[in-house]
């Protein structure tokens, strides 16, 4: 492995690590040599997703806490927890993320409007100001954001809206922190094989297929979870080292 590729020695935290890009980013880090903190709301997956990485892994140190991002308190009782047991942080993924329900907006609830954007965006935000004052100096810090972010999607109007702001957020933050050479990047996934795009296409029931859904995608296809993990890795590593501030399409072509 690529000395610049490894992870060896270092420590990641990563929310919405029960599943999905958060999940498959964990595990590629614990092959890596990383040691892991993971955070999810869900506490059952989360166990589960610790007992995959450590069975798969045994050497990896990996702790996890049960965290709902929307609450400050919670994120940075993790933070605190992470520093605790480890010492420091080098770099973090923030993941958790809802898609909503699909309407057009006028019908959008307040109701809806405030879970997509308390999670999508309060939620990735309260991570950054827990995360920025407790990292290395030259930390990286990825934020998932989405296509969703960078085009429209009709009828997911908070969603486009919270990865819209998560990239704007993700930009700050990198011109706030590069007196450290504390990098912060997004990247931006388009139809990708997760939990979910299964609830996603589950929604629009017979309205599209999942291949219809993946048609946008010049591949015409959903993406494979490693293929949107692995720039996650390259954006984590050394690799990367002179690259902050950028929303990477991993899409398969979409906004083409």
């Amino acid at each position: 492995m690529d000395s610049k590729m490894s992870m060896e020695g270092k420590v990641y935290t990563v929310t919405g690590a029960a599943g999905g890009i958060g999940l498959d980013v964990a595990l590629q880090l614990a092959a890596r040599g990383a040691s892991l903190s993971l955070a999810d709301v869900k506490s059952e997956e989360l166990q589960k997703a610790q007992e995959s990485i450590i069975g798969n892994f045994p050497g990896c140190k990996a702790i996890t806490e049960v965290v709902d991002v929307r609450k400050r308190d919670q994120v940075e009782a993790w933070i605190a927890k992470t520093i605790k047991t480890f010492d420091k942080i080098d770099g973090c993924v923030n993941s958790a993320g809802v898609m909503g329900i699909m309407a057009d907006i006028p019908n959008v609830s307040e109701e809806d409007l405030d879970l997509v954007i308390d999670i999508n965006l309060k939620g990735t935000f309260n991570s950054l100001r827990s995360q920025l004052p407790n990292v290395v100096d030259g930390a990286s810090i990825v934020n998932i954001a989405s296509m969703g972010g960078l085009t429209a999607v009709p009828f997911l109007s908070p969603y486009c809206m919270s990865k819209h702001a998560v990239i704007g957020l993700t930009k700050t933050a990198a011109k706030e922190n590069a007196n450290r050479a504390v990098r912060v990047n997004a990247i931006c996934p388009g139809m990708t094989e997760t939990p979910m795009l299964k609830a996603f296409t589950e929604q629009i029931g017979s309205a599209l297929t999942p291949e219809q859904v993946a048609s946008r995608q010049l591949f015409k296809r959903a993406a494979k979870v490693d293929e949107v993990s692995n720039m996650v890795l390259f954006l984590l590593s050394g690799e990367s080292r002179f690259i902050t501030a950028v929303a990477y399409p991993v899409s398969g072509g979409w906004d083409v």
